[in-house]
């Protein structure tokens, strides 16, 4: 610990983050691998019946990333907060597909 984190616990405050969970479970990890090695050997003609898709959020205000502060339980202080707007939070979600034929514009 240094000087400046015990002297911030000595008047109370405690660094607050949000709770981290793995991206991946073990259990995904075993479903992507069996699905790998029960593919392994289609023929290129099946993959090009296959489309693959994702989604992503975007925060439109502040970041994804977690933030910490110091402060004290229950102690609300304004500077110490983040703003959202009502409504969606904030943020939009776009996802988008591709294939052997061609790619979707992000929607």
């Amino acid at each position: 610990m240094t000087a400046g984190s015990n002297t911030l616990r000595r008047h109370g405050l405690k660094s607050y983050s949000a709770r981290k969970v793995p991206l991946l479970k073990p259990a995904h990890v075993q479903a992507h691998l069996k699905f790998a090695n029960d593919h392994l050997d289609d023929p290129e003609e099946e993959w090009e019946k296959v489309m693959w898709s994702d989604e992503t959020k975007i925060e439109l205000f502040g970041l994804n990333a977690t933030r910490r502060v110091w402060r004290k339980k229950d102690e609300y202080n304004p500077k110490n907060t983040i703003p959202t707007v009502k409504h969606g939070d904030g943020n939009i979600i776009l996802w988008g597909c591709f294939s052997a034929k061609g790619t979707t514009e992000p929607y």
